[in-house]
């Protein structure tokens, strides 16, 4: 058995790197150790490295992953039940770096929702009923936790950055979803709309700029899609009419800003709407304890796919980029699902490391394998979705149940219920590391 060799052909999607495909005959014992350390001299060989050149190459072996640097290439074989009599394919490309704890902070209250902007700025939703804007350029506050809610924040989300007006939403258990305008220097916040509608907790909230439309989901299990401008409109100012309110109505109204009612209300759930996300102009995907994911025809106000789970989903995301839902539930394991899929399996695949309910999670903007998951673990892990079974790398900062992620361009950020925020630099560089999962 130590002498065996498996047939092995090195190809890669990074045109730097390409090479001649060759088969190779490699020992059956070889790890991720072993394979560097013959891709290299075919690289140098070829003049695509250089001798002294410190990059280090992941693998995957007919599609999945050889992520453990401990675990053989025969191991790997017999686990995925691959031929060892045919030519193995093998894709190689560098080794993603860890993610570099840049920076944390604490505020007074369990954090409910992170949110990331393409500038670096970063909406923080907390217990307290406050929001909260930090930015990572200036490493401080901008606004420290102003109250504008009767109770907890539960979501928040951006509606827009650009220029000097920062304008964004927040829902609450207080059942209402106030959008705010701020200035970005600090001067000044102040809510300008008040969403009402919702009969309990507003859970979730996902604007989609292309449509001006902000989706919110409830734990009274409707779906509600409101009118996303700051502006108050006509329709807006017709609700009110502060000369035939008592003084007392008039400095609540100031308070929250002017009523806005939902245009749109879907029902559906059976319990609470735990995740939200818009897929285009016209149709939402949205998760709840019912133990199902719904797709949504905004327009008709239809279901038109019903998925369903074995457990409550606790929350969702969808990626523009490969087109995949991913749900984290509360068995602990990560679903991606395919609901393009008509015939065949629906869920794609499951990802399973995580030792207690998955609570948020986030794909990467930009890299369709990607995503980073937090849970009541304590954990938050990024994932090759390649690899089912182990993450990539493991961050070990937070002392309680994680709450919320988000991953924004080279960021990722997590908070939870130790009321500390952990800020993440996620850059593709090439990392050192040679650990199975790198623990931070």
């Amino acid at each position: 058995m130590s002498d065996q060799e498996l047939l092995l052909k090195f190809t890669t999607s990074q045109e730097k790197y390409k090479c001649s495909e060759t088969e190779y005959n490699v020992p059956a014992r070889a790890t991720n150790k072993e394979l560097n350390t013959l891709i290299k001299e075919i690289l140098q060989a070829e003049k695509k490295l250089e001798k002294n050149s410190h990059v280090d190459f992941d693998f995957l072996i007919e599609k999945q992953f050889l992520l453990s640097n401990d675990s053989t290439v025969l191991e790997h074989v017999l686990e995925n039940q691959l031929s060892q009599e045919k030519v193995l394919n093998v894709e190689f490309f560098v080794k993603q770096s860890a993610p570099e704890k840049k920076n944390s902070f604490e505020i007074n209250d369990w954090i409910s929702s992170l949110k990331l902007s393409n500038e670096g700025l970063l909406l923080i939703g907390s217990y307290d009923s406050s929001v909260a804007i930090w930015s990572s350029k200036k490493e401080d506050f901008i606004y420290k936790q102003t109250t504008f809610h009767e109770e907890a924040v539960k979501a928040v989300e951006w509606i827009s950055t650009k220029g000097d007006k920062l304008y964004f939403a927040s829902g609450s258990m207080d059942q209402h979803i106030i959008l705010y305008e701020a200035d970005i220097n600090g001067d000044k916040i102040k809510p300008v709309i008040c969403c009402k509608g919702h009969a309990e907790s507003v859970e979730c909230l996902n604007f989609n700029p292309k449509n001006n439309l902000l989706a919110s989901g409830s734990w009274d299990t409707t779906v509600k899609i409101w009118s996303g401008s700051v502006q108050v409109g006509d329709n807006d100012k017709n609700r009110i009419d502060p000369e035939l309110q008592s003084r007392k109505k008039r400095q609540k109204s100031d308070l929250k800003g002017f009523p806005r009612p939902a245009l749109t209300t879907l029902g559906g759930h059976k319990e609470n709407v735990t995740g939200v996300k818009w897929i285009d102009n016209s149709s939402i995907v949205t998760s709840s304890m019912d133990h199902t994911v719904k797709l949504w025809d905004v327009e008709e106000e239809t279901i038109t796919t019903d998925l369903r789970a074995s457990l409550a989903v606790m929350c969702l995301d969808y990626s523009k980029v490969n087109k995949l839902i991913a749900t984290g539930c509360a068995d602990r394991h990560i679903r991606l699902w395919d609901a393009r899929v008509t015939v065949g399996k629906v869920v794609k695949s499951t990802l399973t490391s995580h030792h207690n309910w998955v609570t948020s999670l986030r794909w990467s903007p930009t890299n369709e394998h990607q995503l980073v998951s937090g849970g009541f673990d304590k954990y938050v892990k990024t994932w090759d979705i390649r690899s089912t079974k182990i993450a990539l790398y493991e961050m070990i900062a937070h002392t309680d149940n994680v709450l919320s992620v988000d991953w924004n361009n080279d960021q990722i950020v997590s908070g939870g219920q130790d009321k500390k925020v952990f800020i993440y630099n996620a850059s593709s560089r090439q990392g050192d590391s040679q650990k199975e999962k790198q623990v931070i």
